[in-house]
């Protein structure tokens, strides 16, 4: 049993550092094309890189456009 667990265990952990590595990368690049100012920017880079997964999901959370598409996109009439 507990030769099953190891492989799985490494694999689990494995995955989970690439996608803090992936959601720190895109959260930085995001803030970095933001080019944020004053205190609040500060706070907001340190929260990305100081919470491994928490941070970065929690910025890319707060600063998604979450407003329609333009109506020349695709599938608009008119």
């Amino acid at each position: 049993m507990t030769d099953l667990v190891g492989p799985a265990y490494d694999f689990l952990w494995s995955v989970l550092a690439l996608v803090a590595i992936a959601l720190l990368v895109v959260a930085l690049t995001r803030w970095f094309k933001a080019h944020p100012a004053g205190a609040l920017a500060i706070v907001q880079v340190v929260a990305i890189v100081v919470l491994p997964i928490i941070g970065p999901t929690a910025y890319l959370l707060a600063t998604s456009d979450a407003r329609p598409r333009h109506q020349g996109e695709m599938g608009a009439q008119g």
